[in-house]
């Protein structure tokens, strides 16, 4: 049985049992007689008590963990010399901790999980970045000194130990007088031990005087403290030591967590001789199933040079979970903070949509023109407006980002009048541009991703904003490119909507480039494919996040954006949302979807109706529909209307049944008639057909255009022959004033000139 135990030390402190011992002391559960609470109480070994160097590393280390209060750091509660049976005994007191060190954890469970591993050295670097703060270095961190303290819920709370040999700024602050003990020889612990804490004589070395002076003790010349395998280079070498040294320290320790093992293997002076000379093997060639952008965080901060490390412990370790959680941690903190502020992100959706459908039914009018007008095929305008659909609607999401960012730092920042949140979006808005030319237009748009946040929050130039993109995004590549995949996957799928919508109700492919390009209906239909914008409602804080976390990453200060959304996040659970409401609304517009565009005739396009036959060429269906009733006149708005289509398609059988039943030649006036459509889908044989049964020459379409001067443009010698021999007037002006020789003579179709001019 040990001695002390059942001994009371300084009439405060009863032992009850022996929890461990160590090569420098022992460790004890004992009870605070005052307050009957259990505390551990760690006494320094008999045999060291004469060894002053050693007293003043027992209270350095008291004095050091004293000086903190962390919920990472061991509290340490009281220390004192007493004797006991003639013997003085050095004590110190601290909390009582159930659970086990990180080594025991070790010694079960070599090979950590990742996201486990990276937890316990993010709660590690809060301890140690603490006791940097207040000028403290560990100097000493391994798994013996790290307890993993269970927290009840399936995780640990984890507890840096043992600041004994912790370098101080400020050593000449202790203040506890030590006993006046007969001087002893330095003492060293077994050589052999690779994880027990060394005092080495820099002579056995071959080291010089230097290693002395970096030693952190004053009274003692000649030794330095710490354990050789998780000693930095230049501790075991014996040069200056800063935090750096404890980040060393820390990536040795997520090196054994993940690799499984140590790079180095040998005594206490075979391990210096390899911290100061040898480069660790990469950590995934020893564990497979880790990736090698871990290993890369990992060994850059194992790097013999300081200068190259992370800027610090929370660096390092943000690093690391960037890491190993990839864009998956990211996006599901943006998914979490998007639901509480869904009503807002639908907002600056709707506000972003309104613009973006604007701008492509300007482009589509354009891509309808280049084909009535016969510059362009009908599959290259598709493809064409297909391209600005996706662009608009990716742009439309870079805005997204930049909004939902801007209302994040306006709620931080501002005092929530109307007036600060419209100045607020007015300067989104007048850096719109350049952040679109940063982000889109760049030949490296995955470094440069991030630009259009830089320059939302950081105010820099488009050249500035990708420069800082990438120093933020560098070792983040990753993060970004999985992020930009997203965005680009919903851009596509607003883009391609519209077609795949025709492509479900089996229009053929003439169609689909036709109808894409129409207006009316495909007008309306446009902006429904907008509608899938709020998928990407869950990514758009994620760039927010991933710009703050390759901001800790470099060491800078930064406030977290889930921080930001303190006040929203608490009324969670107390109303039902604005986002909810908007949600719950989304079945109900969709339902009016299917149930409004048949009763208002908007969906002749596909489905069991006359339209339909006629676009699809079922002619013993469109005569079926005819019998029973349907109005061969009927259609979609002016000009649109079956009769009009067969003759678009070129289908004659069809347009002699419309004939049959009624149809009108000309149309209904006021838009482009059946012979326009003739014309601009260069069909002579429907020219000379609708001629023959009576169609006009002289009627215009919406731009005053007559058949012969669409015939004229286009260079279409057969069907202006048609048209001059059916009666088309070659003096009939445009509103230009212009006439169809005209027009010929100024896109220099020479030939239908002069055929125009003879006749």
């Amino acid at each position: 049985m040990d001695p002390l135990v059942g001994r009371t030390l300084d009439n405060k402190y009863l032992i009850e049992k022996l929890l461990g011992k160590g090569g420098m002391g022992s460790v004890y559960m004992a009870l605070h007689t005052g307050t009957k609470r259990t505390v551990a109480v760690k006494i320094i070994a008999p045999q060291y008590m004469r060894n002053r160097e050693l007293l003043i590393r027992f209270q350095r280390e008291a004095e050091a963990s004293g000086r903190l209060r962390h919920p990472n750091v061991v509290n340490v509660t009281d220390f004192g010399v007493t004797v006991i049976d003639t013997r003085p005994l050095a004590y110190l007191v601290m909390e009582y901790l159930d659970g086990e060190t990180l080594f025991e954890m070790l010694q079960k469970q070599p090979l950590l999980p990742s996201s486990l591993a990276v937890e316990i050295l993010e709660q590690i670097s809060l301890g140690v970045s603490e006791a940097h703060r207040h000028g403290i270095l560990h100097r000493d961190l391994k798994p013996q000194n790290i307890w993993m303290q269970p927290d009840g819920r399936g995780a640990y709370i984890v507890k840096v130990l043992d600041f004994g040999i912790a370098k101080l700024a400020d050593p000449s602050a202790l203040v506890m007088d030590l006993p006046e003990l007969e001087a002893a020889p330095n003492a060293e612990t077994n050589p052999e031990d690779e994880n027990a804490t060394q005092i080495i004589a820099p002579t056995e070395l071959g080291l010089t005087s230097a290693f002395a002076d970096a030693s952190g003790f004053t009274t003692t010349v000649g030794s330095t403290l710490g354990t050789p395998a998780f000693m930095s280079p230049e501790q075991c070498s014996g040069k200056a030591v800063n935090e750096k040294s404890d980040l060393y320290s820390l990536a040795m320790l997520a090196y054994m967590m993940l690799a499984g093992e140590l790079p180095f293997k040998g005594n206490a002076r075979e391990l210096i001789e390899q911290q100061i000379t040898l480069t660790p093997d990469a950590p995934h060639t020893k564990n497979p199933k880790l990736s090698e952008i871990v290993s890369r965080v990992i060994l850059e901060s194992l790097a013999k040079d300081p200068n190259y490390r992370a800027p610090n412990c929370q660096s390092f370790v943000a690093r690391m979970r960037v890491a190993v959680e990839g864009e998956v941690r990211i996006l599901k903190d943006s998914r979490a903070l998007g639901s509480g502020n869904s009503g807002v992100w639908f907002a600056i959706l709707l506000l972003v949509m309104v613009p973006a459908v604007t701008i492509l039914n300007g482009f589509r009018s354009l891509g309808r023109l280049a084909t009535e007008r016969q510059w362009l095929e009908d599959w290259q305008a598709f493809a064409i407006v297909l391209v600005i659909h996706f662009l608009v609607a990716y742009c439309a999401l870079l805005w997204a980002d930049m909004g939902m960012t801007r209302w994040f730092q306006y709620t931080r920042d501002q005092d929530g009048t109307v007036k600060s949140w419209f100045a607020q979006m007015m300067s989104t808005w007048k850096c719109y541009p350049r952040a679109l030319i940063a982000t889109c237009f760049t030949t490296r748009p995955v470094s440069d991703a991030l630009a259009h946040i830089v320059i939302l929050l950081e105010h820099r130039s488009v050249k500035q904003a990708r420069l800082r993109s990438r120093e933020l995004l560098r070792g983040n590549e990753h993060i970004a490119l999985a992020l930009l995949v997203r965005r680009f996957a919903v851009a596509w799928l607003v883009a391609l909507y519209l077609p795949i919508a025709f492509v479900i109700g089996q229009a053929p492919l003439r169609v689909i480039f036709h109808e894409y390009l129409g207006e009316g209906f495909s007008n309306a239909l446009s902006l429904a494919s907008f509608s899938f914008m709020p998928i990407y409602g869950s990514f758009l804080l994620a760039w927010s996040m991933l710009y703050e976390r390759a901001r800790r990453s470099l060491g800078e200060n930064s406030v977290e954006v889930m921080q930001r959304s303190g006040n929203t996040l608490s009324r969670v659970g107390q109303r039902i949302r604005l986002g909810t409401m908007l949600w719950a609304a989304i079945p109900v517009l969709l339902l009016l979807g299917l149930i409004l565009p048949p009763s208002l005739g908007w969906n002749e396009t596909f489905g069991n109706n006359l339209g339909s036959a006629v676009l699809e060429g079922r002619l013993k269906d469109a005569e079926a529909y005819l019998k029973n009733g349907a109005d061969v006149n009927g259609g979609r708005g002016p000009g649109r209307y079956p009769f009009r289509q067969a003759v678009e398609n070129g289908d004659r059988p069809m347009a002699e049944l419309l004939l049959r039943y009624g149809a009108s030649p000309d149309g209904y006036g006021g838009s482009a008639s059946p012979l326009h459509y003739a014309v601009m889908r260069h069909h002579p044989e429907m020219i000379r057909f609708l001629l023959d049964h009576g169609a006009k020459t002289e009627v215009y379409d919406n731009t005053h255009d007559t058949p012969l001067s669409l015939a004229a443009k286009s260079n279409q010698i057969d069907a202006a022959l048609i048209l001059l021999a059916g009666g088309a007037n070659r003096n009939t002006k445009d509103i230009s004033g212009k006439t169809p020789l005209d027009h010929a003579l100024a896109q220099n179709h020479l030939a239908l000139a002069k055929i125009l001019e003879s006749k």
